[in-house]
């Protein structure tokens, strides 16, 4: 039998960052899941934070709460900035400092998530320049 894992993700709606509800899946099936789930609400995979609470739900849940407080505090403040894909339209996440590392060189912020910059790109350059 396989084993279960439960789990809760962490997601933008479009406003603020919130929790997802407990799924408990199997173990083999756990990427194929979350896949799923993180399209599902519109959230690019490398993007979508997820905790698993199996043994330890209470623990889990404190750390999951306390990194949607985190997450949307960031927005707020301007340290975190939510992108909208140009190609699939799944949200993504940028920090402050990745958003310097592009100004610094003289590059264009990325109009695309980190998936569809890899499928685009297969190993070329996935950001534009801005000159």
């Amino acid at each position: 039998m396989a084993r279960k894992i439960s789990l809760v993700g962490i997601y933008f709606d479009g406003q603020k960052f919130v929790r997802t509800e407990v799924h408990t899946v199997d173990l083999d099936n756990e990427a194929a899941f979350l896949n799923k789930l993180a399209a599902k609400h519109n959230m690019c995979r490398e993007d979508f934070a997820v905790f698993d609470c199996t043994n330890s739900f209470p623990p889990a849940a404190r750390v999951e709460a306390v990194s949607v407080k985190e997450r949307n505090k960031d927005l707020e403040e301007g340290r975190l900035k939510v992108f909208k894909c140009k190609d699939c339209g799944r949200f993504w996440l940028l920090y402050r400092d990745e958003e310097d590392w592009f100004t610094e060189r003289d590059l264009s912020v990325p109009k695309r998530c980190v998936t569809c910059r890899r499928k685009k790109g297969k190993g070329e350059k996935s950001y534009e320049s801005k000159n």
